[in-house]
């Protein structure tokens, strides 16, 4: 469940907050012992590579680190997130994980000559991504090229 329209909810529908909720939690609890296991979609981000590649570099320098591709997407879904919250006028922490370290990608994605040869330069994107984080500005390319995993629209 997410409050946001630019994410799609299940063909369910389920409410908000089901995992938390005690009866969905004992009817849970009985799979187990049945030999059965649980399996759900869990919808995530998927955006074009370019932008998981500009908000990796953005990151990348903030942190004065290398990070993934994988982090990346993570970072924009962090920030989806935060504008959700600010949309519906809440407040709170956002928690996520450095997905992978960078240094694997030092001869790939962290090497412009590659990124050229693969049509995956990005210089314009990782700014629109430094404006994102720095002053809540979404890039329209990026919010129109925004898709979840199992969107089939």
């Amino acid at each position: 469940w997410d409050a946001s329209d630019d994410i799609a909810n299940s063909h369910t529908n389920p409410p908000r907050g089901l995992y938390a909720d005690a009866r969905f939690r004992e009817g849970f609890a009985q799979l187990a012992p049945l030999g059965l296991s649980f399996e759900a979609w869990q919808y995530h981000p998927q955006l074009p590579d370019v932008w998981s590649l500009a908000a990796m570099h953005s990151l990348s320098v903030r942190l004065g680190r290398r990070v993934g591709g994988s982090t990346g997407t993570n970072l924009v879904a962090a920030l989806a997130c935060a504008r959700s919250m600010v949309a519906r006028g809440e407040s709170g922490a956002i928690v996520t994980l450095l997905c992978d370290a960078g240094e694997r990608y030092r001869h790939t994605y962290f090497d412009d000559a590659w990124l050229a040869a693969q049509g995956l330069e990005c210089g314009a994107e990782s700014d629109a991504i430094d404006a994102l984080i720095e002053r809540g500005e979404w890039p329209d390319e990026l919010r129109r090229s925004w898709r979840l995993a199992g969107d089939l629209n």
